[in-house]
């Protein structure tokens, strides 16, 4: 049915790598899916969008084989960490709700400011520093924000045009 589904959705314009994003997340309700594609084809191109994308591919290819583990606030050292973290946990819920209504466009607008703090994470904190606790929880913090990022699609599968960032 998927397939089908995938074909049709092509057939309509929808682009490729938005659809194989949203089918990777194995939904079984297809008005959903069809409602994850179409949010995700209508911001396609712009900037804050082009700006997830990076930030979600950043923070998921450092912390792909990191276990979902608890993060320990007790490990944070730097002030960016704790504002990271600080700004996931107010998001999630947020996210979390919207994903239930089904309200697409609105998490992608939240998910965008996650980006500042993430790039600012990453411009002042160093994750592999020796000390193995304190990597592995700043690894862990960047999983779970990955995670949130990859509630409504696998966001790596969408290739983004050459040049637009």
């Amino acid at each position: 049915i998927f397939q089908r589904l995938r074909y049709l959705l092509l057939e309509k314009k929808y682009r490729y790598d938005i659809i194989d994003a949203v089918l990777a997340k194995n939904s079984d309700n297809i008005l959903d899916i069809l409602a994850r594609v179409i949010a995700i084809q209508n911001i396609y191109q712009t900037p804050g969008f082009i700006h997830t994308i990076t930030a979600a591919t950043r923070v998921f290819n450092l912390s792909r084989n990191v276990p979902g583990l608890i993060v320990n606030t007790n490990l944070f050292e730097e002030k960016e960490e704790h504002n990271l973290y600080n700004h996931y946990l107010r998001l999630k819920e947020i996210i979390e709700n919207l994903i239930k209504r089904h309200c697409y466009d609105d998490v992608f607008l939240n998910l965008e400011t996650m980006n500042v703090p993430i790039d600012t994470f990453f411009d002042k904190v160093l994750v592999m520093v020796e000390d193995e606790k304190i990597r592995s929880n700043r690894l862990t913090l960047l999983r779970t924000i990955a995670d949130l990022y990859f509630s409504v699609a696998d966001l790596t599968k969408i290739a983004l045009a050459k040049g637009t960032i």
